[in-house]
């Protein structure tokens, strides 16, 4: 990694301060990160009336990253109001850790510090990629009549009544080498067991939505399962 000039970044975190709004505590914080890009992106914090609802300088910083492109963080400097070194919150550290991993470097009042120093230890998407399957569910049907409309249908052309997965879904599926879930008029005209799924992308991954059918009730959100990166 080419050597960091942090002087940049400790003077728009600085600047970064000037336009905080902070009524309530009369903090003002600012943050600015180097990109690997060689961008240079930067937050202030933004109070609210609700306290819960304040957002932390760093998630404007990472709001900018993420509408300028996006990219890895792989230098960060947060100052308070007289522009001295501060440490990032724990939940501020998350999100530097999401966006720039274990090497993004961290400028602190002890020196220059790795993510993995400052936030040892640390949840990340590699733990989600260890962790997810597929859920096992068991059958579930819809009663006499088609299901209720959803994002997750597409009517096929020349499928007759068979209903199918989304387009997006049924490559996610073919990808995986997995059966692509369908919907088919049963004896009696119910529908036979059947599990669809939506794609909905959240942050930087593709996510499935799924929902059940059961009869008498209309369609309802199940479980959330990662496919994949997008």
């Amino acid at each position: 990694m080419a050597e960091i000039d942090w002087q940049p970044l400790h003077d728009r975190a600085v600047e970064m301060t000037r336009r905080a709004y902070a009524p309530y505590s009369g903090y003002p914080v600012g943050v600015a990160g180097l990109v690997d890009d060689g961008r240079v992106v930067a937050g202030c914090n933004v109070e609210n009336a609700g306290y819960g609802v304040t957002l932390c300088a760093e998630c404007g910083m990472v709001s900018d990253l993420v509408a300028g492109g996006g990219g890895r963080l792989v230098a960060v400097w947060c100052v308070d109001g007289r522009g001295e070194t501060i440490m990032p919150c724990g939940r501020c550290r998350q999100l530097v850790w999401e966006h720039g991993g274990a090497e993004c470097l961290l400028q602190t009042p002890e020196g220059v510090l790795r993510m993995d120093e400052v936030l040892p230890q640390a949840f990340g998407a590699e733990d989600l990629d260890r962790s997810c399957a597929r859920p096992s569910r068991p059958p579930l049907t819809h009663g006499p009549g088609p299901p209720p409309p959803g994002p997750a249908h597409a009517r096929l052309p020349g499928s007759g009544d068979q209903r199918q997965a989304s387009p997006t879904c049924m490559r996610k599926y073919a990808d995986e080498g997995r059966a692509i879930p369908t919907l088919v008029p049963g004896p009696g005209g119910d529908w036979t067991p059947h599990i669809t799924c939506a794609p909905v992308v959240t942050g930087c991954r593709e996510m499935l939505i799924c929902w059940a059918y059961e009869p008498g009730i209309r369609g309802f959100p199940g479980a959330a399962m990662r496919v994949g990166g997008v």
